[in-house]
């Protein structure tokens, strides 16, 4: 059984399918990944004074011992990250890179940021990019803005789909329709023939390659996304593309259910409690992954003075000089708290002091202590790589 229907929850319960396990997994909410740019961020700044690394996989060679890198080990990166990029490309979506060099990615604010892996609809380097095209009613994106970040002479333009105010989803699914999906290609024909022009993230969320190819060929030049405010067309493009491979699997997936409760036996759980709507039932469960994520999901909460872990009562590392949070917002070393998590030993099970809490319970992705995703850019390599190995692991596989 998987508790949580993240990055890291699905990828763990794929893992464990794989292996020939039976999976279950259990999602209370709607996650997070309609926050997510769509790219798989592997390790950009380990060192919070430091300048950024050009090759992920090396540098994590030098990490702490209890960061999760240092625990799984970058042969398990490696392969977490191959076994991605092979179940993007069967479901339709082509990501690029190898870890072994940093991929740049242009923002909303026209910027450039560092990940790991990028979809082919942005896997173009921002200097390349010769025009910014705003598409209409879309208020969360200035080509202005991109224009002016990019620091040279880049050509804007507006393309007009209809009136009022749309979001993010609403335009991508209006953009994906063929007839206009071919006026928006005819309009770059005409404004930006030949030229490499960025566009907000809108393409379709089913057919996104297809339709840049398309466009791409009547205008002659190069489509390239630009990720940018919630909801993200790209971070549930990737989703999606996750959970369609867990079905084909025989994955079987509950929405609204949310765990409430072990079923303790002796020194290992017999499954959980779960409730779904009003009503209250036991799963059983010969082993359980904890994929539930960090204080955005829930999979750790907190009071004034404590974190926990609110399903299983695990400890949860604080601070050792009890600042949670930093004076500024973007401050580059990170806040304290979002380096908490739960203490596991190098096969992933969470500890209670020195010992395993369960013999049959793992845990991967952003519960999991020893590190900051958001500072040192290391989400989505977090999550794939634990999860293969806890998912394995509760499969019974070596991982």
């Amino acid at each position: 059984m998987v508790i949580g229907g993240g990055l890291a929850g699905l990828t763990a319960a794929i893992e464990a399918r794989e292996a020939g396990a039976e999976v279950a997994l259990l999602q209370a909410g709607q996650g997070a990944h309609h926050l997510f740019s769509g790219c798989i961020d592997l390790l950009a700044y380990p060192d919070a004074a430091g300048p950024a690394v050009d090759n992920p996989l090396d540098a994590m060679e030098r990490l702490a011992r209890d960061h999760p890198y240092a625990q799984v080990g970058v042969a398990a990166v490696s392969r977490a990250v191959e076994n991605f990029q092979r179940r993007m490309a069967d479901g339709g979506l082509t990501y690029l890179g190898d870890g072994r060099n940093q991929r740049r990615v242009l923002t909303a604010m026209g910027t450039t940021r560092l990940t790991g892996l990028a979809p082919l609809t942005m896997a173009v380097d921002p200097s390349r990019i010769e025009a910014v095209c705003a598409i209409g009613p879309y208020r969360n994106f200035s080509a202005g803005i991109v224009a002016a970040g990019l620091n040279r002479a880049t050509r804007t333009l507006e393309y007009k789909i209809g009136d009022g105010q749309l979001d993010a989803l609403a335009l991508a699914a209006r953009l994906s329709e063929p007839e206009q999906s071919a006026r928006f290609a005819d309009f770059l024909a005409a404004q930006a023939p030949g030229l490499t022009v960025a566009i907000p993230a809108l393409l379709g969320l089913e057919n996104a390659q297809e339709q840049k190819r398309a466009i791409e060929e009547k205008f002659g030049g190069t489509l390239v996304e630009v990720p940018g405010l919630p909801p993200s067309v790209p971070g549930l493009r990737l989703m999606k593309a996750l959970r369609r491979v867990a079905l084909d699997l025989g994955v079987r997936l509950a929405q609204n259910a949310r765990v409430v409760a072990p079923l303790n036996g002796a020194g290992a759980l017999r499954g959980v409690r779960v409730r779904v709507g009003d009503r209250q039932h036991e799963e059983a469960a010969d082993a359980v992954v904890l994929a539930t994520g960090h204080l955005v999901t829930s999979g750790i909460v907190s009071t004034r003075n404590r974190l926990r872990e609110p399903i299983f009562d695990l400890p949860v590392s604080t601070p050792d000089d009890g600042v949670w949070f930093r004076k500024w917002f973007l401050d580059r070393a990170g806040h304290p708290v979002l380096s908490c998590g739960v203490t596991v030993n190098s096969s992933l099970r969470p500890k209670r002091g020195a010992q395993v809490a369960y013999e049959n319970l793992f845990a991967c992705g952003d519960i999991l202590g020893g590190f900051d995703p958001y500072r040192e850019r290391s989400g989505g390599g977090v999550a794939l790589s634990t999860a293969l190995v806890a998912g394995r692991a509760a499969a019974g596989v070596a991982p």
